[in-house]
């Protein structure tokens, strides 16, 4: 059950059923939603709780690709719910395939991923506790291969290069920022310090918040409709710009604000780029070359 209000709109994010895009652009802040929107054509606001909860939602045009950009606010807690509420209103009539890609911000865990680096997500460390009540700790959270390679190609055309300032790989997901990036600001800084060691030498490129739930929830309602005889899907992808550089330990959090400019481009050609293969112009994925 989702919740809806009196007017059949949706409880958390205003929006009525039907009324997104199937291609999705997720951003943590409304700030960015709007900045993604000015990149649009006829942009329409959809959403009905920017002011009581913060959740922005526009509808509008990407080279002639329906596009409606939503931010998720922080946390898989929070992506959680909106996350659902977007996928229970996608407008299935005319596409019966939809794509929601996440641009989002990350910290670096390697010395060589530097800040105003682009990062592209190939599965999650899900070290989040929302996807715990969804499926158990062993299930993986892997985005879509057609999406990530649309991601890539993106990000190519953008002016980004695989390895000097474009890395492609696992990343990690937390439900808490500063002890875990920071674990002497927690009160088991052994246990934490001992986990961020293990994942930068296992090489896991960065850590942000909210991926993983879209990875869950995608691959749960996929397996739903597939059960059912239902002809839909949903494809999930994800790009991060660095703004936090690897740290030691003891090193208390920083922040840069690297322009997002890249980011929102990639993000917009991405959903383009997907566009195309989902209408079977397979041409495009002589770009999988780029990945290798």
């Amino acid at each position: 059950m989702i919740f809806r209000d009196g007017e059949g709109r949706f409880y958390h994010t205003g929006i009525k059923k039907g009324e997104i895009n199937p291609y999705v652009l997720t951003a943590g802040s409304p700030g960015r939603v709007r900045r993604v929107a000015r990149n649009l054509k006829e942009p329409v606001v959809i959403s009905k709780q920017d002011e009581e909860r913060g959740i922005l939602a526009i509808n509008g045009f990407y080279n002639e690709v329906p596009v409606t950009v939503v931010n998720t606010g922080m946390g898989t807690p929070s992506a959680s719910i909106v996350i659902r509420e977007i996928i229970e209103n996608i407008d299935f009539e005319e596409k019966n395939r939809a794509t929601i890609i996440r641009i989002g911000t990350c910290g670096s865990l390697q010395k060589y991923v530097k800040v105003g680096d682009m990062v592209v997500s190939t599965g999650c460390v899900r070290d989040d506790g929302t996807t715990r009540f969804i499926i158990h700790d062993q299930y993986p959270a892997v985005p879509d291969l057609k999406t990530t390679i649309s991601i890539l190609l993106a990000a190519k055309d953008v002016g980004y290069t695989v390895r000097e300032n474009l890395w492609v790989g696992i990343t990690h997901a937390k439900s808490e920022l500063y002890g875990f990036e920071t674990p002497p600001l927690s009160a088991v800084p052994k246990e934490l310090e001992s986990r961020l060691k293990s994942y930068k030498r296992m090489g896991v490129l960065a850590t942000e918040m909210e991926f993983p739930i879209f990875t869950i929830l995608a691959d749960m309602y996929n397996a739903e409709w597939r059960e059912k005889g239902r002809p839909r899907r949903v494809d999930v992808g994800c790009v991060l710009l660095v703004v936090s550089p690897a740290k030691e330990e003891a090193e208390h959090v920083q922040f840069k604000k690297p322009s997002q400019r890249g980011l929102i481009q990639v993000g917009l050609k991405a959903l383009e780029n997907k566009n195309r293969l989902d209408e079977g112009k397979l041409e495009d994925l002589k770009g999988l070359l780029y990945v290798l």
